[in-house]
Parts: structure tokens; sequence; C-alpha cells
């Protein structure tokens, strides 16, 4: 968000606090199990992840600096995942609602989610590793159906050999290459859309 918000992009950046202000976030060190505890009510429940990005989204396109017709929805890893359960819950834009842009979602954990609720016209992109075991063959197959039948245009683009997490400077599946490709990619679409 804050490098959207810099000076090279000029958009306006927003970081959605989607645990909530009184949540406790678990410390770096703390392992997958204390992060999967905060996050799998998220992961279970599509409904409660789109209403929380919903109000991001409703939060954003209120402000007086921005154009509502130009919000875009970008989401890494977990926030990845919510791109895919918004689309599929709230990606068909119903009357009286300014629709997004754009949905972006980089790394996202495709284990498994519902039929989307309409048809998705939410044009989207999304950049994932090759070798990444959250977004295999099956998952991609299942989530191109679901754009499919929508209205939108969209993009999917795999980096051969690439793990999951490519993004996370600090972890272990860090890849400067294709994170730096993927940030192109994403700026380049955002421009078009």
């Amino acid at each position: 968000a804050s490098i959207l918000a810099g000076v090279d992009y000029g958009y306006v950046g927003f970081a959605a606090d989607l645990f909530g202000y009184f949540t406790e976030l678990p410390p770096e060190d703390a392992g997958w199990l204390a992060s999967q505890q905060l996050i799998m009510p998220f992961f279970n429940n599509a409904t409660l992840f789109s209403q929380r990005i919903q109000a991001a989204i409703d939060y954003v396109q209120s402000l007086d600096m921005v154009d509502p017709t130009k919000v875009a929805l970008i989401g890494y890893c977990f926030g990845g995942t919510g791109v895919v359960h918004y689309l599929n819950k709230m990606g068909e834009t119903n009357e009286g609602v300014t629709p997004l842009a754009a949905a972006i979602g980089v790394h996202p954990s495709l284990s498994d989610w519902p039929r989307p609720d309409g048809k998705i016209d939410i044009p989207s992109l999304f950049l994932t590793g090759g070798a990444d075991f959250l977004t295999g063959p099956e998952s991609m197959s299942k989530l191109e159906n679901d754009l499919e039948q929508g209205d939108a245009v969209w993009e999917m683009v795999r980096y051969s050999g690439i793990k999951h997490a490519f993004s996370r400077w600090y972890g272990e599946n860090y890849d400067a290459r294709v994170d730096a490709r993927s940030w192109d990619y994403s700026m380049n679409y955002l421009k078009e859309m």
C-alpha cells in the first residue's frame, strides 16, 4: 500500500485490517499453527471474508480523493485467497454498487472455495508459482472455469518452478526475479484497467 501511494505510482494505497482493531497478531516466530488459527475462520467462511473486504472497498470508494470507479483489489497470499472469495461472493456487479476496476491475486491459497454466487464481471489477474502446492493444476483449472463463466476479462500467469510465497522477501521461497516480474505485471494491469 505504501509503495502504491508513493511518488512512482501515485495511487491511493489502503491496507485493510480484516482481523479487527483489537486482534492480537501472533509474533513472527510463533509458527505455522498460530497463523492458521488466526486465518482459518476466514478460509472457512467466504461470506465473512468477502464482507470484511467489501467494508474496506466501501470505505476507500467514499474518500474524496478517490475516483470510486477506479478502485482495485490486490491481495497477496491470504489476501489473494480473499480476492478469490470476494470474486465468488461479490464478483457480480449489482445495481447501485460501484464495481471494482480490477482484482489481482498473488500466490493465493486455492484449497477449496464455493462456486460463484453469480457471474464474475470484475477484470481479474492471478500470479502464481508453477510449483506452488497451494495452486496446483486442479485448483487453477477450477478457478479458470469459475472466471470463464463470467463476463470479465481475466489473466493468469504461472512462473515455472516457483513455490508459494515467492514475494515474501524474508521467506525461504522468495524469488527476486519473479517478485519483480509479478509486480511489473500487476502495475501494467492496473494501468490498463
